[in-house]
């Protein structure tokens, strides 16, 4: 499966869970997926993160 095609299972999934109710997020692991997942959430959807606990993974995967 391609990146982009990630891209669009994670929007998918997040929709779902957005239209049950779901107003909180845990995103584990954040490496590579956790990246595109937080950007998803924070520009398709306006979801920002109160907290990101990581082992610096992100920024090895580009991250900030």
């Amino acid at each position: 499966m391609s990146y982009s095609d990630k891209g669009k299972v994670i929007y998918q999934k997040i929709n779902e869970i957005k239209n049950r109710g779901s107003k909180q997020y845990i995103i584990y692991p954040f490496g590579k997926m956790g990246v595109l997942t937080k950007k998803i959430l924070n520009e398709a959807f306006g979801i920002k993160e109160k907290y990101i606990i990581d082992n610096h993974l992100s920024c090895v995967w580009g991250g900030k």
